[in-house]
């Protein structure tokens, strides 16, 4: 099976967890492809592994104009039917208002353009991280070619306006959720129906053993800690601790791989 990562923005120094992620199922042999609506910003990819994934994953809005207007008249040209049902489905997927309105319209035309590189790479199903407005672009897509989608859940934020009003459409679409708390789940478990419950799972992230030396053999304060930084500012984060930074070496190493194809398989 060939499937496929899309967030707003890959690799970012907050999203280190989702390059985790994508590595561990490449470890398992699984054929992935990573996606993004916009290029990291400059500073965001600084860690060999990020500019490694800079490198290979296609980005939605670097593309022309000319190429995102090619992608949508060639789509409406060949499968008319399906590119106005989509069409619908953006029209009624978004935000009340005219700024509502013109995000929809935008949502749509960039999800043309990702079903049709989708399309290209022979791609069964594609995975988004965050329900925000990626996970619009990523369910019209694949809406649009008729594959499978799911997504992660993560914060609070996607229970707020403007992703919360779309929310729980987006989880009695995907084939499975994927929650990383408790919380999380019941928030979502509120906007739908109970035979929708099934498919939300509870997958929390988590640091790779391979990454966490060995504890000392001495007293508490010998041992090595940790420091969980994805919610601080990016100055805050260790990379900056100055002499605590031995113990981190590296970015932040929470990621949650494994389960992504053994959910597929259940659907």
């Amino acid at each position: 099976m060939r499937i496929a990562y899309l967030t707003s923005q890959y690799p970012a120094a907050s999203h280190t967890f989702i390059r985790r992620e994508v590595e561990a199922l490449r470890e398992q042999g699984v054929a992935i492809d990573t996606f993004s609506i916009r290029k990291p910003g400059s500073g965001e990819a600084s860690a060999d592994a990020d500019k490694a994934e800079a490198g290979r994953t296609f980005y939605v809005l670097a593309q022309s104009p000319l190429a995102i207007a090619a992608a949508n008249l060639a789509t409406f040209v060949t499968r008319p039917a399906a590119y106005l049902k989509t069409f619908g489905l953006a029209l009624g997927h978004r935000a009340p208002g005219a700024r509502g309105l013109f995000l929809g319209l935008a949502h749509f035309a960039e999800s043309v353009l990702l079903a049709r590189e989708l399309r290209l790479r022979n791609t069964e199903h594609l995975h988004n991280h965050f329900a925000n407005s990626a996970a619009t672009v990523g369910l019209l897509a694949t809406r649009l070619l008729g594959i499978g989608w799911s997504f992660t859940m993560h914060g609070i934020s996607e229970t707020d306006y403007p992703a919360g009003l779309m929310l729980g459409r987006k989880i009695e679409a995907a084939e499975f959720v994927a929650c990383v708390s408790f919380f999380g789940r019941a928030q979502g478990m509120r906007l739908v129906a109970p035979e929708h419950w099934e498919r939300m799972h509870v997958v929390r992230c988590g640091l790779p053993s391979i990454n966490c030396r060995e504890a000392d053999r001495g007293t508490p304060k010998q041992r090595p800690s940790f420091v969980s930084d994805d919610s601080l500012p990016r100055k805050d984060r260790p990379d900056s601790f100055g002499p605590s930074r031995d113990f981190t070496r590296h970015e932040p190493t929470s990621g949650c791989g494994w389960w992504v194809t053994d959910l597929i398989k259940l659907r």
